[in-house]
């Protein structure tokens, strides 16, 4: 299974991106024949840019926040809400 991120505008409507990645899982699912799941993934590089600012300022990460490192924390933020719907 894979679990791929999906773009919405703030209204919750569609953008240029949501299509893109709608093409990019069905993909995936035709290439490697793997259920893929779509979680909606509005605000989750605020959230995860959020959590790496608090974790740098009590210490727990020393070094600066660069983009990739919001980019592989917003993952983990979709991944989390996967699980989440799945419980």
């Amino acid at each position: 299974m894979a679990v791929v991120g999906l773009p919405y505008n703030v209204d919750g409507s569609d953008n240029e991106m949501t299509g893109a990645a709608r093409r990019f899982a069905a993909e995936l699912a035709r290439r490697f024949s793997v259920e893929v799941v779509m979680v909606d993934e509005r605000y989750s590089s605020l959230e995860a840019e959020a959590r790496l600012q608090t974790a740098r300022e009590s210490g727990l990460r020393r070094r600066r926040v660069a983009k990739s490192d919001i980019d592989a924390a917003a993952a983990c933020v979709i991944l989390e809400r996967w699980f989440t719907e799945k419980t």
